[in-house]
């Protein structure tokens, strides 16, 4: 049987803040989910859950130190400067 152990990650201070920034100036407010380290005990796989931002229903993921968010999945990623312009157009 696998066994699977979560850590919780914290998040890194500059993206959080460039985030709320960006918010505030669009005036939504966004929730926040901590992201999680997954281990896979006896193995060497290990998953680096993303930290989830969510405004109006939209889920916005996102890593320590990146420069991008992705829009509900991994496929869609959307720079942090123009992010402004998105949130202003699911507003």
């Amino acid at each position: 049987m696998l066994q699977i152990k979560k850590h919780k990650l914290d998040y890194d201070d500059g993206i959080k803040n460039r985030l709320d920034f960006i918010c505030k100036y669009v005036n939504v407010k966004p929730k926040y989910i901590q992201g999680n380290l997954i281990n896979i005990k006896r193995t060497n796989l290990n998953y680096v859950e993303p930290h989830r931002m969510i405004v109006n229903n939209h889920v916005f993921l996102f890593f320590n130190y990146g420069k991008e968010v992705y829009h509900f999945n991994l496929n869609n990623p959307i720079e942090l400067k123009d992010l402004e312009n998105f949130l202003k157009t699911i507003k």
